[in-house]
């Protein structure tokens, strides 16, 4: 089963603030160079200038990937092991066999592991179908498993 971030408007709130971002940032470039680029120096104003584009453009990627996020995988379930994707990390795959226990909290599913480290998969980032239905998948192939609120 795979289960996709959520299509909810979060993602796109998200794309957006960041656009908004970059453009207070290429804003202050802006107000730099007209008011002050005669008062600087020529390397300080190309360091301010680089330093500027550099997080304008860090911006603009992060507005394009929340953008395309409701199209990628967050959780797949396969027959041996869960693959878990982050927002800016690398995939975990987590054998089935590894999972002690999976505990639901708030607006979360925590899962503890053999050696003691644990997991966590944010409920909110899914459509509430594909969270509730992940929640049954995962109570069927764990060790042992809690809800709480």
């Amino acid at each position: 089963m795979h289960y996709t971030f959520g299509n909810s408007g979060k993602w796109k709130n998200k794309g957006f603030v960041s656009i908004i971002n970059g453009c207070l940032i290429l804003i202050a470039w802006i107000v730099v160079f007209v008011f002050a680029s005669n008062k600087l120096s020529q390397v300080f104003f190309l360091i301010i200038t680089a330093a500027l584009l550099f997080s304008f453009s860090f911006r603009i990627y992060k507005a394009v990937y929340f953008f395309r996020l409701p199209s990628k995988d967050y959780v797949v379930l396969n027959e041996e092991f869960l693959i878990l994707s982050g927002l800016f990390t690398i995939k975990k795959q987590i054998p089935y066999t590894q999972i002690k226990q999976v505990a639901k909290v708030n607006d979360t599913i925590v899962l503890s592991f053999e050696n003691g480290g644990e997991s966590i998969i944010y409920l909110d980032w899914l459509d509430n179908e594909d969270a509730n239905q992940l929640w049954m998948q995962l109570k069927g192939k764990a060790n042992s498993f809690v809800q709480s609120s």
